[in-house]
């Protein structure tokens, strides 16, 4: 897989994430002043939700679709799939070896 492919499927969900937020964020009103750093927090928790697959990209992991895949997928599920990919994408037979 290409490096510009990978990068483009590692951000392209938080570059949705974000277009979102400021989109309802920019007509919507606030209930409060508290909540002027939802978007904020929502840009945090996009990059974390996408972080294994951020550090498989950036690591050239040799199976970086499965592990975007697992992180993309199974994330909902209870953080099982965040962890396995994280977990995944910090580990590297092929690159050590």
């Amino acid at each position: 897989m290409k490096p510009i492919t990978k990068v483009l499927l590692t951000y392209t969900p938080i570059g949705l994430v974000l277009v979102l937020d400021v989109w309802a964020f920019s007509t919507g009103t606030y209930a409060s002043d508290r909540d002027r750093i939802l978007p904020y927090w929502f840009a945090i928790c996009a990059l974390l939700y996408m972080l294994p697959a951020i550090i498989a990209c950036h690591r050239n992991h040799s199976h970086f679709f499965a592990i975007w895949l697992i992180d993309l997928l199974f994330t909902p599920l209870f953080l099982v799939g965040w962890i396995v990919a994280l977990v995944w994408a910090l580990i590297d037979r092929k690159r050590t070896a």
